[in-house]
């Protein structure tokens, strides 16, 4: 691997564990509203902001309705938002080597910040990248590229680390490394957007990188 001193993180289904959280949250506006939700469109959309999702779910040009019954629904359930096992020890081990850190979510940036302070990861990250940081988003390679401009950092010595095809696509049109992780939302499924590793546990990255 070459020399990285940089890593950007997804941060639902990488360092949160949030899959009951989102998808309950879209059973319940799917609900709402008389919409049916095909699973493998909405896996398929992971990773891209949420108006943008619901605008595909829904075939409606306006998602605000769907995307503000889905906030509130979060809102009221962050009970639900978890750690993946060995985050902590990671960031901490990660920190104490010196890497930068970015969280690169296509989430609004009050939603990013509920979660952060909840699961106390704030403070390990240099900069916080949300949808409303940029005018594009993954898979566009902006958000990452924003990130990197935030850290004062370059391309080629930065890694992004995602579990969606999204995350993947925008690391490697950034010029990064790119990592999937194969615990989070898509699964095994990561594979097909050929990063350039993978790893099945938050403590495999520290290996990867030869801590």
């Amino acid at each position: 691997m070459k020399s990285i001193d940089t890593i950007l993180f997804d941060l639902d289904g990488v360092l949160a564990d949030t899959h009951r959280w989102i998808v309950s949250a879209y059973e319940h506006t799917a609900a709402a509203y008389g919409l049916e939700i095909d699973r493998d469109h909405l896996t398929a959309l992971f990773g891209q902001p949420l108006l943008t999702c619901y605008v595909s779910l829904s075939q409606q040009p306006d998602g605000s309705p769907f995307a503000e019954t889905h906030r509130r629904y979060q809102r009221e359930n962050l009970h639900l938002v978890t750690l993946f096992p060995g985050v902590i020890n990671l960031l901490d081990r990660l920190k104490q080597s010196h890497y930068a850190l970015a969280v690169v979510t296509g989430r609004n940036g009050p939603s990013a910040a509920d979660t952060l302070h909840r699961l106390s990861l704030r403070s390990y990250f240099d900069a916080v990248v949300t949808e409303d940081d940029t005018r594009e988003h993954k898979p566009h390679p902006a958000p990452a590229l924003r990130a990197l401009e935030l850290l004062g950092k370059n391309p080629q010595t930065a890694m992004m680390v995602g579990d969606a095809p999204a995350d993947i696509l925008c690391g490697r049109a950034a010029g990064c490394a790119t990592v999937g992780v194969t615990y989070g939302f898509v699964g095994e499924e990561i594979v097909k957007s050929n990063p350039d590793y993978l790893v099945s546990a938050p403590r495999e990255l520290m290996g990867l990188l030869g801590g």
